[in-house]
Formats: C-alpha cells, structure tokens, sequence
C-alpha cells in the first residue's frame, strides 16, 4: 500500500521576508487560486494530472480569474 505524498508550497507572504517564509499545504491556500495557477503555469514539467482534486479545482478557478482579467485588459 502507498501512502501519497502531501505536497507543501513554501510561501513567501506579502509585506514578510524570506525568513517568515512558511510550507503550507494546498487546504491553507484556497484564497491563492490565481498564484496556485501561475505556480503551476510556470513550471511546465509538473503533470497536472498528479495535481490532487482540490489542487486541479483552485488551478482552475486560479486560470479563471486569469482569464477574467486578461478580457479586461484587452
């Protein structure tokens, strides 16, 4: 039997140094879909498909809301 792997993000929190960074697992990042996305975007060699469900669902309202502001851009 395999027990999956949690995957932590270290975060860099706004106005906080690089020594107040913290590794949190994606249920502490659910207000962060947009940079969960980014994340994701700008590391290519990640498979998205080993992205856990709640992991595939923020990513997916992360490019949502990407998609959002670049139509207010144009």
């Amino acid at each position: 039997k395999v027990n999956p792997v949690e995957v932590l993000y270290r975060v860099r929190w706004k106005g906080c140094s690089s020594e107040e960074d913290t590794e949190e697992s994606v249920e502490n990042l659910s207000h962060c879909a947009r940079k969960l996305a980014v994340f994701w975007r700008s590391h290519p060699r990640l498979n998205i498909n080993d992205a856990t469900s709640m992991e595939q669902e923020l990513i997916a309202e992360g490019e949502k809301e990407l998609a959002s502001i670049a139509e207010e851009e144009k």
